[in-house]
This record gives C-alpha cells, structure tokens and sequence, in this order.
C-alpha cells in the first residue's frame, strides 16, 4: 500500500538531486475518506515522461498488505497532445513479495507494471484504492513521488464525520482549507512545484524538512481500540496490544531460576540473564499481519530462539519479569541521523524495540537484537533521542543517554616511514569508542577477510592505503571498545626539492560542506565526532628544521581543534585532536559552522617543508 511506501521514504535519509529533468509528476492526489471506523483512500498520479532516461519512473510499484490489496486500479497511457495510447491489461502486472535482508516471513507484497510508450514526451495515468480497517493515523503524507523529480502539484483531500476530533502535525506546509457539507467535514492541503531540496552535508532528517502532514484522531483502531490524546493514552494502547505475550514455557522457567537463584546481586542477574538471551537467540525480522507492531509471544522464542526486535525484547522482558525484576518495553527510533520524535504529537514514531530496565536509582538499557552489543549499552543508532516505556497507566517519554566526547573517542597513532626512495609504510594502532566501535564490533561473525579489507578501506580510516594485514580486539564482550591495528602501504606522500622534503599529510580531516551562500537547511551534527591522531613521521634522514606547522588551538561554539608538534633526531610527531559537538545549529549559524570545519581541515592538510 502506498502509505508503506511514504513511511519508508520518511525513515531514510534520502539523497535528493532535483535536477533529473527526466520526468515530472504533473498531479497526485490523496483523497481520504474517514467513516469514524474505516478508511477507504484513492491515490491518483500523473506523471510526464520526457524522455528513455525517465522511463523507470514508468515502472510502477504499489506496496500493500496481503489483507488489503490495491482495488479499482486502472493505469493508462497518453501521449502529449492528450490522446489515449493504450490502458493497462491486468496479464501485465506482476505480484511479488518485496526482498528486504533479513526479512523470514512478511505478508508485504509489491504489484509491479510498465507504462513504457515509444514516443516522447508521453503522459501516464494511474489510480487504485485501498481500505484499511486497522489504522494508527487518518492520514500520514507528504507531496513526494519520487525524490528526485519535481511534483507539480500535490493535493491531499480528507474527509471525515463532521466535528470529529482530530489532532493534525503539519510542518512546511499552510494550513488546510476547511469546508463543511451537510455531515462532512472536508480538509485540503496542496503543494505546487515542489522539489526536494539536494542533499546536504549535517543536515537534519529528511522527514523533519519536507513538507508533511499527520493526521491522528482521538480514538484509533489497531488490533484493539487506542486513544492518542496524550503519550499515556497511547502507551496504554501498546500495553494492551502485547498485554499477556510474556509468557515463558517450563523448560525455560526452569533454565532461568538455574541461572539465577544462586546470584544475591540484581544488576549481576540481569546480565546473566541478557547474555543468555544473546547466545540463544538470532536476529530474524518477522512482519505479517500486524506483524509491523505485535510482537510474536515469548514462548514463540523459547521454542523457535529467533525473532524480530519486537519478539526479542518482549522475550527478555519475560526473562526479568520471571524472577521479578521490572522492564519496560521500549519504543525508539533507530538510525543514526534520526528523525526528530514530535514530544508534542503522541503517535507512532518509532522503528525499533529495547529493553529499559530500571534498579535502585539507575536505569539499564538493553539492546536485544544485537548478539555483539554490550551490557547495558545503547550504540550510536538509539543514543540521545525520546524513546517511550511501556508501563499500563504510567507510559511516557524519556531521553535516552548520550554519548558524550568520551564516548565517542577515536585515538589513533600512526608510524609512517618514509624511505630513500619515498616509499611509504605504516602501523597504525587505535583505540576506538562510539560509532566506530558500533561498526566494528561484529567484524569477526559478520565477514571474510577480503570483504572486512574493503570495508574498513572505505571507511577512510587511512586515505589511498594499501591494507596489508588488520586485527580487531575486544578485551571482553561486554566492553564499550576495541583496539584496531593496521599495517601496510600507501602511496608517496613526500616530493624531494633539492635538499628538501615536501611532506603532505598522511592522515587528515576530509569535509564535503556546501559554501555558506547556498547552504538551505539548519546544521545537524547526529552524533560527536573526537579524532584524536599522533602521527610519526620518520624519515631516512636527520631533520634539522620543520617550516609551515606550529602549535595551534581553534575554539568555536561547534567544537575544538588543538594541533602540537616535536621533532625527535629524524622523527615528526604531529598530535592532534579534532572535536565537533552534536546537536542542533540554525541556518544563521552555518557561515561560522563552515569557517571552524574549514579551518580545522585547511591546518591539517597543510603541506610542511622538511630540511
């Protein structure tokens, strides 16, 4: 269905580039009708096709559920001048189950067709229909078809009982037009000449900077009656949607008291119990029916030992509730530039499932789909956002902890030699937290060899380098880093001129930022950047003089960077450390934004004079 095709275009970060002139979408419109029970919704397109470049935005997909296909579809061609060519026969649309890695079972499918004509430009038309019986919002939309095209016009129509009670988020947008017919109430939002903005770099999400409406009403239906007035409300309607799917078979009520009796500590229970989880269970996502939100019961894990982040973290709730320890089903958006979570708007937005395990004056939090996350530890893709508990009569929203500079540390020291020819070897040994140890951390289960060399090539850890060998290591499953060690060669990096060296830097800050003047949205820094590097250069020779280095410090309201240096008989020791703070900076602040990263990079890819 097309609005599983909308939430998934608003949970990823998508690079726009709306200069594909290829095609455009001439109209599409939403029409919405609301009963106060169902929903039935016509969605209506018409899109230009200027030329063969364009022709894959002729290959239509319509996503949906098993229980509720695509009705009433028709699907036309036109040419220019607005003649019919031909309609769509039903042997030419293909029914498919959407591939997604990971995915065991789905009840998502996808019907597929082609408008493909000959002649250009040409004009396609389509519409179809669906109803939805369980639904969390009336209407959750936004003017886009395809990223990456211009939308002419967009208009979005909906119609409920009149004087029903809704509460509407609209952002980027006017407010709709209101008119009342006898019993109905009729909404209506257009856009014309939408295009997304291009990407950009430490921008916001793109869902917090198009034009959206979400339309939630008081009293929805989703497996069972919910009320969305306030976060308690809506929690209650959670909790009552996984009310009684924490219970355990024998043989693992039995398992769990062996594990724990004898332990007195309660935090110690809790691991034990968590690393258990971990070693008997795998990662498998499950969606069928309402599949998206229910998870499967406990005793579905007991049996089977797989499940999606749903059933895994309702599982190890019922691990904790069997020996009396108190969790909360958690909801949370995961990604690591997240969508903001409206705290003023209660409804669904959220994408992932943990534990929060509150003891004494402490709060434990549990990641369940990952077998290579530590106790109590939240990596960089759930950090620092609202997350919702589930608690009957006492659900709310709560921050999660944030990774501050500390733990988001990268320290590397790097031995560079360089010998008589200008031939380059490294080592290279670091000690790395937060989002690089979230990278890493399962290297050793997840690839071979050759794929673990090309990834962490192109991480860009070490630029234009040749890794001959690596090694990864943890000091114990539960620890918050690792060290990584790598060796091997890269290309020159010095120019002799004369008696001199010219020496280029070997590893530096790298920036792709739009110049002030064209930059569009407020500044976004999703997670702390700490690189601290000690770079020893050592060449064949004495050096005698360094010319175009000092010592340095740049403050700034985004962040730091400290630059030293010593030189030791025939040795370079370069020490740096570059900071950059999270959170959230407005337009107005980008030109210093700009300045400070510039700055920083243009001191540490300075070319130095060796004598």
């Amino acid at each position: 269905m097309h609005k599983y095709l909308i939430l998934i275009l608003l949970s990823i970060h998508l690079s726009c580039y709306c200069q594909d002139n290829n095609s455009e979408v001439l109209n599409y419109n939403t029409i919405v009708n609301f009963d106060g029970k169902n929903i039935n919704n016509t969605y209506e397109y018409e899109i230009k096709i200027n030329n063969g470049a364009g022709t894959k935005n002729a290959e239509v997909e319509i996503y949906y559920q098993l229980k509720n296909p695509p009705k009433n579809l028709t699907a036309e061609i036109f040419d220019i001048f607005g003649n019919k060519v031909r309609s769509l026969k039903k042997k030419e649309i293909v029914v498919r189950t959407p591939w997604s890695e990971g995915n065991f079972h789905t009840d998502h499918r996808v019907q597929t067709f082609k408008l493909i004509h000959n002649q250009f430009p040409y004009i396609i038309k389509y519409s179809y229909t669906e109803q939805e019986n369980d639904y969390l919002s009336i209407a959750q939309w936004a003017p886009i078809v395809y990223p990456d095209i211009k939308t002419v016009n967009a208009k979005l129509v909906v119609n409920v009982p009149h004087n029903t009670q809704l509460n509407i988020y609209q952002q980027q947008i006017d407010s709709a037009k209101i008119e009342t017919l006898e019993e109905l109430d009729t909404y209506t939002w257009e856009v014309k000449n939408y295009t997304c903005s291009d990407y950009e770099s430490y921008s916001p999400h793109f869902s917090n900077i198009t034009p959206m409406v979400n339309i939630m009403p008081d009293l929805f239906h989703y497996g069972i009656d919910g009320h969305g007035k306030t976060w308690k409300e809506f929690g209650d309607w959670k909790a009552n949607l996984i009310k009684d799917l924490d219970k355990l078979t024998s043989e693992e009520i039995n398992k769990i008291h062996q594990l724990t009796d004898t332990i007195s500590n309660t935090i110690e229970k809790i691991k034990v119990l968590y690393h258990y989880m971990q070693d008997n269970t795998r990662y498998i996502n499950i969606s069928i029916d309402k599949g998206g939100l229910i998870p499967y019961p406990a005793t579905y894990v007991c049996m089977n030992r797989f499940g999606d982040c749903k059933a895994l973290s309702n599982y190890m709730k019922a691990l904790l509730n069997e020996i009396n320890i108190e969790a909360f089903y958690t909801t949370i958006y995961s990604g690591l530039k997240p969508a903001k979570v409206n705290p003023d708007f209660p409804s669904h937005q959220s994408n992932h499932i943990i534990l929060c395990v509150p003891v004494n004056n402490d709060t434990i939090w549990l990641e369940c789909t990952d077998k290579s996350s530590p106790f109590n530890y939240l990596n960089s893709y759930t950090q620092n956002r609202y997350a919702l508990t589930i608690q009957q009569n006492k659900s709310k929203l709560v921050k999660t902890p944030k990774h501050d500079i500390n733990k988001a540390i990268e320290s590397y020291t790097t031995h560079v030699k360089i010998d008589d020819n200008n031939n380059v070897t490294f080592n290279c040994v670091a000690k790395v937290y937060g989002n690089e140890f979230d990278r890493l951390k399962s290297f050793d289960t997840h690839l071979s060899n050759k794929d673990k060399e090309q990834y962490i090539d192109h991480m860009g850890l070490i630029h234009k380098a040749d890794i001959s060998e690596f090694n990864i290591e943890r000091p114990n499953r539960d620890s918050t880093w690792l060290t990584l060690e790598l060796s091997g060669s890269a290309q020159s990096i010095t120019e002799n001129l004369g008696s001199s060296v010219l020496l280029q830097s070997f590893k530096s800050i790298k920036h792709h930022l739009e110049l002030p003047e064209k930059r569009v949205n407020d500044v976004f820094v999703y997670y702390p950047i700490n690189n601290c590097d000690t770079l020893i250069y050592e060449f064949p020779q004495k050096i005698n003089e360094v010319k175009g280095i000092s010592n340095i410090t740049i403050n700034s309201n985004f962040g730091t960077y400290t630059r030293s240096f010593s030189i030791e008989n025939n040795k370079l020791i370069i020490s740096r450390t570059f900071i950059l703070e999270q959170g959230f900076y407005s337009k107005s602040e980008y030109k210093d934004f700009y300045e400070f990263f510039t700055k920083s990079a243009s001191l540490d890819n300075q070319k130095l004079m060796i004598n």
